[in-house]
């Protein structure tokens, strides 16, 4: 958890943005700093042993590198964290409905905390981006994914942050539904701490500039 808190001190020192995507980002989160106390981070995954260390649970995975502390809440049918930082209340959740009614549970989560979902941040997984690499943005498409389209449907809105973590296409004539349900290739094994660590720093990136200097 400390990896957050050093992000916050580099701020304060005034690092550069280093490039015109990341320094839009930091504008964009910025002015929702002004309008929003509280951020939820949710990560999207499915519950159980069976699906561990599946393509599709890498949101689960990227949360358990920035939580230790889950608390299983059974209001919200989610796993749960919360702490201040910088005076902002930041909430962590893993939805534990199943990927398809993620929805059920981030509604009910930000309607009882007053979460604006402008200010919810959803990591995923995201097959139409290449293995390893992370993007972030705010709105647009579900791309078929079935846990943002449930979170679209009960928030009313497409207008949430994702940060989009790649997992690639399957192979030729595997289904979709299967790759993405599947574990890791060996090939992608070797790499897999890397992209998580992309992705948690992300993360800790945006909460960064979703608070800025002005809150």
């Amino acid at each position: 958890m400390s990896f957050i808190y050093r992000i916050f001190d580099s701020l304060k020192t005034g690092s550069e943005k280093d490039s015109d995507s990341q320094e839009h980002q930091s504008t964009s989160t910025r002015d929702l700093a002004k309008k929003c106390s509280r951020i939820l981070v949710v990560g999207l995954g499915n519950p159980g042993a069976k699906y561990e260390n599946t393509r599709h649970n890498i949101g689960f995975t990227v949360l358990d590198e920035l939580v230790d502390d889950w608390v299983h809440s059974k209001k919200h049918r989610a796993l749960t964290s919360k702490r201040f930082i910088e005076g902002v209340e930041v909430h962590f959740m893993k939805p534990q409905t199943f990927m398809n009614l993620s929805g059920e549970a981030v509604q009910s989560y930000a309607a009882y905390y007053e979460i604006d979902p402008s200010a919810v941040i959803v990591v995923h997984d995201e097959a139409d981006i290449s293995f390893g690499e992370i993007r972030t943005k705010l709105g647009g498409g579900n791309a078929g994914h079935n846990g943002l389209k449930s979170i679209t449907n009960k928030l009313g809105t497409k207008d949430f942050w994702r940060v989009r973590v790649g997992i690639g296409r399957p192979p030729d004539k595997m289904p979709l539904d299967a790759y993405v349900l599947a574990r890791w290739s060996n090939d992608q094994k070797a790499t897999l701490p890397t992209l998580i660590e992309h992705a948690t720093h992300e993360v800790d990136q945006m909460l960064v500039n979703i608070q800025g200097d002005d809150v």
